[in-house]
């Protein structure tokens, strides 16, 4: 039994203890620690927890950096889900994306509260959605989404939060050409002081905020290099699906102080790094992305992505 998403806690109960009835023997793989604890209550013993992050780091990475009272309950909220978490932890088998995830849990979770290692799994990828276009279905993808044809497109799919580092992104965008244009494909907490950011440096023309869509690959068809200027990123799943679809990738390496693994997921070759954590190192990536098409074959590298990360493997690993 695999369990991605439910409305709200109750609703978790009430469909674990009708699933408990006809299936108590289950594999229960889940995603949120409430629904470990779930699980649980119903009765199933077998539960599986593909750990996202750890509550603790994410939430310093994303709460206001402003001392108010928003902060103040955001922090009393961490501690307490914090707290859930590890006690999930201790009635679960873990598993999660990379190194860097299994040290933060491993640091996070009390050695006592861990039931087994924690076990490193890899994600997929659908080789339908996330493929490499054709020049002519670029130039399609840019028309149906309203994109300039006669500029370089930089592209951001995720949440927008402070971890996200996107305001090392846009200030970099202000550092080059108008010939470079960005597109930001989300929603988030900070997105009014994503909007304000953009006013304020006059890249109104030149940069789209998009909200959320379903068909994201559109936009990684569309584009030219993807971004990643996060912070704080336990996997780094966007890399992936941006690869598959043969973009190059841009983000800070672990030398700039930040806490990502995207150094772990093979595809190096694929990704050009900042070296520092500002917007002038970030901006010399975009444009040695612009000049590095010919280091790795675009196609190579998607291929590359669809063996290494498939879903299958991830449902053999999970369930075996």
């Amino acid at each position: 039994i695999m369990v991605e998403h439910l409305a709200d806690t109750p609703q978790a109960m009430d469909m674990f203890k009708r699933l408990y009835q006809q299936y108590p023997n289950a594999t229960v793989v889940v995603r949120n620690h409430f629904h470990v604890l779930a699980a649980h209550s119903a009765g199933f013993t077998r539960i599986r927890y593909l750990v996202p992050s750890i509550i603790g780091n994410q939430w310093n990475n994303e709460i206001p950096t402003d001392f108010g009272i928003a902060r103040f309950l955001a922090s009393v909220r961490m501690l307490l889900d914090g707290l859930i978490q590890i006690y999930a932890m201790s009635l679960s088998e873990l598993y999660v994306f990379s190194n860097s995830m299994r040290r933060q849990v491993r640091k996070a979770t009390p050695r006592r509260c861990l039931r087994r290692s924690v076990n490193i799994v890899k994600p997929g990828v659908d080789p339908l959605r996330f493929r490499q276009p054709s020049s002519a279905e670029k130039r399609a993808h840019r028309r149906k989404l309203n994109l300039p044809d006669d500029r370089k497109l930089f592209l951001f799919v995720g949440r927008f939060v402070h971890a996200k580092g996107l305001h090392y992104a846009i200030a970099a965008l202000d550092c080059l050409s108008d010939d470079n244009y960005m597109v930001l494909v989300g929603e988030g907490p900070q997105k009014e002081n994503i909007s304000s950011l953009i006013e304020e440096l006059g890249l109104g023309s030149r940069i789209k905020l998009v909200d959320p869509v379903g068909c994201t690959e559109e936009f990684y068809r569309a584009c030219d290099v993807f971004l990643m200027p996060s912070t704080y990123e336990p996997f780094g799943q966007t890399i992936l699906e941006a690869v598959a679809t043969g973009l190059r990738v841009v983000a800070f390496d672990n030398c700039a102080g930040v806490k990502t693994a995207s150094r772990e997921l093979g595809l190096d070759a694929a990704i050009d790094y900042a070296n520092e954590l500002n917007a002038k190192s970030f901006a010399d990536a975009m444009l040695r992305s612009l000049r590095s098409k010919g280091i790795a074959d675009p196609t190579e590298m998607s291929r590359r992505v669809h063996v290494l990360y498939n879903w299958r493997s991830l449902m053999r690993d999970l369930v075996r």
